[in-house]
């Protein structure tokens, strides 16, 4: 009789140790496993030299709300990917990742209550620059089987601009008190990478360089044709002058292509004499802005 039970008890250890191994070698459980890169102009994956943290958001079939997570890109193996879903069950999901949220909120979302709609990306009011935020929106099957390996592609959320500055000095205030503001800049973004109806302002750092011009470099979060952007020259409490600079981007032809460059920079030189302000755009100078009258 106790044969007969050891002899039982062999046969069933076994078949559950061949029924786990069957598991993870002939059927695996729904896996996930992504890696990120982004193309640039050029047509060459600058993921490695622009990206640095990948926030994720993921989402069921339902688009309810599982779970996000941050990792720095040097967390991403060399080969094959990194797992985003194991073990879960057979189904559709929804995959929302931003790169470089550094300084950008998201709204709170709680597992299994909030919508995939909920999500959102945004930045406080006067800021000095943006993230260099990237984006992307992806929708896998996962089920049994094969691990589900996926190349996701980011999209970039931001213009550079290059700020240039000359004469500052002759309106009698302190560096300091000279500002450039930028307003009407959508606050942030939707799942989807829309912009927000919220607007903000942006006042970047001016540095002052040893010929005594004024310079920035900074990010803001790209804005479309209809979106309100202003550009503010102000000495003190005096507004210089305050120009539309959205519309202006759109009725002229800069040479910057913002439907299809991927990265997109827009060069500003402010040129102050004695006699008025000359605003140019990337070196256009038949469209350069002429603003013959200092002051309100």
């Amino acid at each position: 009789m106790k044969r007969i039970m050891i002899f039982f008890l062999v046969v069933v250890l076994c078949a559950c140790s061949l029924k786990e191994r069957t598991d993870i070698e002939i059927n695996p459980k729904p896996t996930l496993i992504v890696n990120y890169q982004y193309i640039n102009n050029d047509g060459i994956n600058t993921f490695p030299e622009e990206v640095d943290l990948i926030t994720t958001f993921l989402f069921d079939q339902t688009d309810l709300f599982i779970r996000s997570e941050s990792f720095n890109r040097f967390a991403l193996p060399d080969t094959f990917g990194y797992t985003l879903l194991s073990g879960v069950p057979d189904g559709y999901y929804t995959v929302v990742s931003f790169a470089n949220a550094e300084k950008t909120e998201f709204e709170e979302l709680t597992p299994g209550k909030s919508h995939l709609s909920d999500l959102k990306a945004y930045l406080h009011d006067s800021t000095r620059s943006s993230d260099k935020l990237f984006h992307s929106l992806n929708r896998y099957h996962v089920t049994r089987g094969k691990p589900v390996v996926r190349s996701i592609d980011l999209d970039k959320l931001f213009y550079q601009i290059d700020l240039t500055v000359t004469g500052a000095d002759k309106l009698n205030v302190l560096s300091e008190d000279f500002t450039v503001l930028f307003t009407g800049i959508p606050s942030g973004v939707n799942f989807v990478g829309e912009s927000l109806p919220e607007q903000i302002s942006y006042k970047p750092y001016l540095r002052k360089t040893p010929e005594n011009r004024l310079i920035a470099l900074f990010s803001t979060q790209r804005f479309e044709k209809d979106s309100p952007v202003h550009m503010l020259i102000r000495a003190g409490n005096e507004t210089i002058t305050d120009i539309s600079l959205s519309e202006y981007l759109e009725q002229n032809d800069t040479g910057i292509d913002f439907h299809n460059d991927k990265d997109v920079v827009i060069p500003i030189d402010i040129d102050i004499t004695s006699t008025g302000v000359t605003i140019t755009v990337n070196e256009w100078d038949d469209g350069a802005i002429q603003i013959p009258v200092i002051g309100n």
